[in-house]
């Protein structure tokens, strides 16, 4: 029996990255080995027996989900996977972007009560999810015991300390949401007004003239503002790296589609001090004026809230010296290793 990881370690996508350090801090010394997903099915099942134990990374990718459902028919028994665009619960079927996900959930649909979808979902051996609002979501739902939580991993040897401070912001939007976008705006507008030298570094839409949309804001919004069409994390090393202080705004469904908080672990990771919503799974991230700050949803209270705490040099001292501890205390491989069952 052997041990096998199929994932993809090349790239820049968030799943990637998560899968290189993964592989390296948790699985290598666990003895598994690696396997490309961009091998075709028919080599990977060729090497594989339904006796060996694999674990896969499923996200938004097509090839992935295939081979899963492979395995799954026939019969692999030692098959565990990491959900990163969880759960297959809350959204209407038509919003599943995995046709894996969809065939899964029209299955418990139809099922659900019959005791016979556990017995499908029963052949993943095990689920892991990347928060624990996941884990409680699906089991209440379905009433399958084989989900799990994991940390989203972040290799510590990464985790940025830095004293500098500055007044800018990155506009990190994960789901491209207008409103959002607009309500980072809104906010920086608001806080030029006593301070003209903050500049807003904004995500997730492409340069003036490209829609009416960015013509819009552009139009309203002008000054100081630095537009950027990808979503990508690498922003925070690129043009966010002149920023301390980040917004990781998603819309109400934004954790089904991509989880936002990848995005705001990351942004923790690289130094900035994080500003978000509480919902989505955000209070198992963020706890309020300790390793970051909750946004309000009213314009006037979020600027003087804002004001107040990147004007106060030890707040945010402090904010930075609590984010590197909860790093290490929650996602660090050795807490990974602690909760990841082979």
């Amino acid at each position: 029996m052997k041990k096998y990881y199929i994932s993809s370690l090349k790239g820049d996508t968030a799943i990637s990255r998560y899968s290189r350090d993964f592989y390296e801090l948790v699985l290598r010394d666990k003895g598994y080995i690696f396997m490309d997903i961009a091998e075709s099915s028919i080599d990977i099942l060729s090497v594989i027996s339904s006796r060996d134990i694999i674990h896969m990374e499923i996200g938004v990718q097509k090839k992935e989900t295939e081979l899963l459902l492979l395995m799954l028919k026939a019969k692999y028994k030692y098959v565990s996977v990491t959900l990163h665009d969880p759960p297959i619960i809350e959204l209407p079927i038509s919003e599943f972007k995995s046709r894996f996900l969809r065939t899964i959930a029209r299955l418990y649909r139809r099922i659900r009560g019959s005791g016979s979808a556990e017995l499908y979902i029963g052949r993943i051996r095990s689920i892991y999810v990347l928060s624990r609002k996941d884990v409680g979501a699906i089991e209440k739902r379905y009433g399958i015991e084989n989900v799990f939580y994991l940390p989203y991993i972040i290799d510590q040897r990464e985790i940025e300390s830095t004293d500098e401070i500055n007044s800018n912001f990155i506009c990190f939007n994960p789901d491209g949401s207008k409103k959002e976008i607009a309500y980072c705006l809104e906010l920086h507008r608001r806080l030029t007004e006593k301070d003209p030298s903050v500049n807003l570094f904004v995500t997730g839409i492409s340069r003036p003239g490209s829609g009416s949309f960015v013509k819009t804001l552009t139009e309203k919004y002008g000054k100081n503002i630095h537009y950027a069409e990808s979503r990508d994390e690498n922003f925070f090393s690129e043009g966010g790296a002149k920023a301390t202080f980040v917004f990781v705004l998603a819309s109400r469904h934004a954790d089904y589609r991509r989880l936002a908080s990848s995005n705001v672990l990351h942004g923790l990771k690289k130094g900035k001090i994080v500003f978000t919503s509480s919902g989505t799974a955000m209070p198992e991230y963020i706890q309020d004026g300790k390793n970051g700050f909750y946004l309000s949803g009213s314009i006037k209270e979020d600027t003087d809230a804002i004001r107040r705490i990147i004007s106060d040099p030890a707040i945010l001292k402090q904010v930075r010296k609590e984010t590197h501890t909860y790093l290490i205390e929650h996602h660090s491989a050795d807490q990974v290793k602690k909760l990841f069952k082979d």
